[in-house]
C-alpha cells in the first residue's frame, strides 16, 4: 500500500493506492494518515497518486471545478452501494441534495437510510462529494460518520468554498434536484 499526503489550509488529505503500478485510487482520508484500513502504507508515490494529487490541491484552491478525472478503485462495493456512489458523484459543485433526493437518484427511492450509511462510510471523500449530501429540511446532518464538532465544520468549509451559503446549521439554498438513475451513469459521472 503507497499514501501521498496533501497539506492544504483548508484540510490535509492522504491518497492511497494498491501499489507503484495502480491504475486507481483505493481510498482518500482527511488527515495525514500512515494507515489504510488497518492496513501500513508507504509514503511513496505513484503515478496514480500524483495525477490524483494535482487534481485535489487544484479543486481544494478553486482552480479546478471537477474531481471526475481521478480513477477510483470501486472493487468491493455491492451494486446498491455502487449505485449510491455514482449518483453522489453526480451532484454538481456548489449544490446539494438531501439523502432522499441521492436515493431517489441511484434508483432506490425508498432506500433513504441505507444511502445515507453508504455516504457515512464513504472511502472517496470530496472525489465522491459526500459533503454535499444534506439532512431533511436542507439542515448539515453528518459528516466521515459524525454529527458534531470539526468534521461538521469542514463540511462547512467545503461547501462554503464551492458557494453554498450556509447559516446556523443549514443550507440557505435550496438543496439541488438531482438527476434520475441511469443505467451506466458512471462513467459520465462529475465531482
Amino acid at each position: 500500500m503507497l499514501c501521498l499526503h496533501i497539506r492544504h489550509p483548508l484540510t490535509c488529505v492522504t491518497l492511497f493506492c494498491r501499489g507503484a503500478d495502480s491504475d486507481a485510487i483505493c481510498r482518500i482520508a482527511f488527515g495525514l494518515r500512515s494507515r489504510c484500513d488497518g492496513v501500513p502504507a508507504v509514503r511513496r508515490s505513484a503515478p496514480v497518486l500524483t495525477r490524483a494529487a494535482a487534481l485535489i490541491r487544484g479543486w481544494l484552491d478553486g482552480a479546478s471545478r471537477t474531481l471526475s478525472s481521478v480513477p477510483l478503485d470501486m472493487d468491493g462495493f455491492t451494486a446498491f452501494q455502487a449505485d449510491v456512489l455514482a449518483a453522489a458523484r453526480r451532484i454538481r459543485r456548489g449544490t446539494v441534495a438531501s439523502y432522499a433526493q441521492l436515493a431517489a437518484a441511484a434508483g432506490h427511492p425508498a432506500a433513504v437510510r441505507a444511502a445515507a450509511a453508504v455516504m457515512r462510510s464513504n472511502r472517496y471523500p470530496i472525489v465522491i462529494p459526500c459533503h454535499r449530501v444534506v439532512a431533511a429540511g436542507a439542515r448539515i446532518g453528518g459528516f466521515m460518520g459524525v454529527t458534531a464538532g470539526p468534521a461538521i465544520g469542514l463540511k462547512t468549509r467545503l461547501l462554503r468554498m464551492e458557494g453554498v451559503a450556509v447559516a446556523n446549521g443549514v443550507v440557505v439554498r435550496k438543496p439541488a434536484a438531482m438527476r434520475p438513475h441511469a443505467a451506466g451513469s458512471a462513467q459520465r459521472d462529475q465531482a
